[in-house]
């Protein structure tokens, strides 16, 4: 199970972005996704194997892999937050 601090981490504004575009047009390849997005195929890879390692989404299916949302809510208890 992914920290607080690597959910928070992950949610960065361009990954927001790709969850919302996953949530509202259901891509059915990572290359849509880039597509809708208008960037790069690589970087929105990477960007998904950070969403899915802080399990925001699943990526299902086999080539060409589907981006799922893994969560449709989620809850982050800020007084367990590490402080380093």
């Amino acid at each position: 199970m992914p920290s607080p601090e690597e959910i928070l981490r992950a949610l960065t504004p361009e990954n927001c972005r790709l969850v919302a575009l996953i949530c509202r047009h259901r891509p059915q390849s990572i290359s849509a996704l880039s597509e809708l997005a208008a960037r790069p195929q690589p970087n929105v890879s990477r960007s998904l194997a950070t969403l899915e390692h802080a399990g925001i989404i699943s990526l299902v299916g086999t080539r060409p892999k589907r981006p799922e949302l893994a969560v449709t809510e989620l809850k982050i208890e800020l007084h367990n937050l590490q402080c380093r």
